[in-house]
């Protein structure tokens, strides 16, 4: 006779009105469950970090794309911005070649539209961006909104 079901994570326990000694599992197969859960999880997280390193290569290759972009409407030299910006060329020359994510700072981005007197929505406010977006890292995490 099932005194109280007690719903739980991975299983149900279920208790009896035998006592201490008739307290049961309602799964059997519980732990065979639960590596199994585990071990997806673990496939699941390799699988977005190698999504997330793709979009982050993605997204390096954009924000380059656009500062050359920005550059090139604006008529600067990568000698003449880095002087406007206070960014040293070859810091420069790194966000420019879409490199060294260590490098692409929030600072960077900042004296980016702060030397070309742009907004942050701006910058943004490119069709560059739009393969980042559509990345499948991006799909992944909207659905698990």
């Amino acid at each position: 006779k099932v005194l109280i079901q007690i719903p739980h994570f991975f299983r149900s326990i279920i208790l009896y009105q035998e006592g201490i000694k008739g307290i049961k599992l309602a799964d059997e197969n519980f732990e065979e469950k639960r590596k199994k859960l585990v071990s997806e999880l673990h496939e699941e997280q390799t699988r977005l970090k190698v999504l997330q390193e793709e979009a982050n290569e993605i997204f390096l290759k954009a924000f380059g794309e656009r500062v050359k972009e920005l550059l090139g409407k604006n008529y600067y030299t990568i000698e003449e911005f880095s002087a406007i910006s206070k960014i040293p060329q070859e810091e420069l020359k790194t966000v420019l070649a879409g490199e060294n994510a260590e490098k692409q700072t929030f600072t960077i981005l900042e004296k980016i539209c702060l030397g070309l007197n742009i907004s942050y929505r701006d910058f943004f406010a490119s069709e560059i961006f739009e393969e980042v977006y559509e990345s499948e890292f991006f799909k992944s995490t909207k659905e698990t909104e």
